[in-house]
């Protein structure tokens, strides 16, 4: 993903958002057959960025569930800081759905990226 975001100009950056940064995942996902990947899939009324559940015949280690937060440059460390705590506390609600936590082998991630450096963090139940 870093890579991706990289090549993009400086015009392509203008008015980037979540969404865009999602397009850009599922288009990098979608080159892999080994999952289902769902964009909003509605889980207990919730909807996680990205799950990616196991698709027979691939035996996989782990499902995925994906959270994406963007943060704007112009919000600093400040902002940064509070995008990555409001997606840690989102992704750890998801854990608590009866629907995800019934999921086996599930792994639950949150992506922050500000366009120019991307950090994934592993999110476990409290």
């Amino acid at each position: 993903m870093q890579g991706v975001l990289h090549v993009l100009s400086n015009r392509d950056l203008i008015q980037l958002d979540e969404k865009h940064i999602k397009t850009l995942l599922l288009t990098l996902l979608y080159q892999f057959p080994i999952y289902f990947i769902h964009s909003e899939r509605e889980m207990d009324k919730k909807y996680p960025d990205v799950l990616l559940l196991e698709r027979s015949p691939f035996a996989v280690k782990h499902q995925h569930l994906i959270e994406l937060k963007y943060a704007k440059k112009s919000d600093g460390a400040a902002g940064w800081a509070a995008k990555q705590q409001e997606g840690i506390t989102q992704v750890q609600g998801y854990l608590q759905l009866p629907t995800i936590a019934a999921l086996p082998k599930l792994s639950a991630w949150l992506m922050l990226t500000d366009s120019e450096r991307v950090e994934i963090q592993r999110i476990r139940l409290k």
